[in-house]
């Protein structure tokens, strides 16, 4: 049991590389992720290490200077803790478990389109970026929610992403017998 807790703790770091690529491109989107347990040797709990420490050395290096960026790394970190895998979860990460933590990511993002925007040498540059990623944002939203009008569709796209997935399979089944 001992070295399960750990596994589900490297397996929560994985998991935070993962949303945070997730948030940056958001493709290959789906409901659930199998469930699934990483060792500590595993690149993306080294990154998902690195990020949170990285992160939260950051923020509260600034704390007193400037609490928004506090705010919004905290915020990311501390919304994520009920997904953190130390109780088991069904899987090791769900999209769905980011709608909190992401007002943060975001948040921050926000904060340094802001910084870029005051800057007159990167002004432009900043100002085609937002335009570009809130395009590229706006279709990724509206791709997926094709996937979301319908169940069939939703739950076939399920099931073509973790096949194992009996919980799916069995949404899928009964969305045929509805």
């Amino acid at each position: 049991e001992g070295d399960l807790i750990f596994r589900r703790i490297a397996t929560f770091f994985v998991a935070i590389t993962d949303y945070i690529r997730n948030l940056v491109l958001p493709v290959h989107l789906h409901y659930e992720i199998e469930r699934r347990l990483f060792g500590w040797g595993h690149p993306k709990a080294l990154i998902g290490v690195a990020i949170t420490v990285l992160s939260l050395a950051h923020a509260f290096r600034v704390k007193g200077s400037n609490r928004l960026v506090f705010f919004s790394i905290a915020w990311f970190f501390v919304a994520l803790i009920p997904f953190s895998n130390i109780y088991p979860l069904p899987a090791y990460m769900a999209d769905h478990w980011l709608y909190l933590p992401s007002m943060g990511f975001f948040l921050f993002v926000a904060y340094l389109f802001r910084l870029a925007l005051k800057e007159k040498k990167i002004q432009k540059a900043a100002i085609f970026l937002l335009i570009g990623s809130l395009s590229f944002y706006a279709f990724s939203t509206l791709r997926q929610n094709r996937y979301w009008r319908e169940p069939i569709t939703f739950y076939e796209r399920c099931v073509n992403y973790f096949p194992e997935s009996f919980r799916m399979q069995n949404a899928l089944g009964q969305a045929f017998n509805d």
